[in-house]
């Protein structure tokens, strides 16, 4: 299974990041939305992620933009293996990603990094 990192500016002052796959504390001044959401975001895409036996131990970054929808509107600063990079796009841009459930989610969602780094299990 890949391992999928999303960091944005508002949840690293939150959460400590890890992994999509860590128990992460409640975030303190932002509630459940934010830790939810961040769970549907990273499901959503990892949903979507087609993981090749080349990718392992590689690693890809890109930044992307949501709109209030949800929907991804931009990536960019692609940075890493780029085969690796290439699924991720397509999975970013082939996730169903649902609209934030309020204005302060948003906020913290609109710009995000997301991290690929595939391991075997």
């Amino acid at each position: 299974m890949p391992l999928l990192r999303i960091v944005t500016t508002a949840l690293l002052a939150a959460l400590s990041l890890t992994a999509c796959h860590s128990n992460y504390p409640e975030p303190k001044r932002t509630g459940v939305a934010i830790t939810d959401y961040y769970h549907d975001v990273t499901n959503a895409i990892l949903t979507e992620t087609i993981i090749q036996d080349s990718y392992y131990g590689q690693e890809c970054s890109m930044s992307i933009s949501l709109n209030r929808q949800g929907k991804v509107t931009d990536i960019n600063n692609v940075e890493g293996f780029t085969p690796l990079c290439e699924a991720g796009m397509t999975a970013v841009f082939s996730a169903e990603i649902p609209a934030p459930p309020d204005e302060k989610t948003y906020a913290t969602f609109k710009k995000l990094v997301i991290v690929f780094q595939p391991k075997q299990t």
